[in-house]
């Protein structure tokens, strides 16, 4: 899922699971530059990497 705010000045792909393969994480920012004018470079990959007890529920 891509979440955006007008102007594009921010946006956030999110994921069900705490990673996302790096082909469709590429394919998504292309996609977000070419079609929405989303400059790919400005966004930073947050790793989610915490152990599975420590998850809310």
């Amino acid at each position: 899922m891509v979440v955006g705010y007008p102007g594009n000045d921010y946006g956030w792909i999110m994921s069900r699971t705490t990673n996302i393969d790096d082909t469709i994480y590429s394919d998504i920012l292309n996609r977000l530059e070419a079609e929405f004018n989303y400059n790919k470079n400005q966004f930073i990959k947050v790793i989610h990497d915490k152990p599975k007890e420590n998850i809310i529920k």
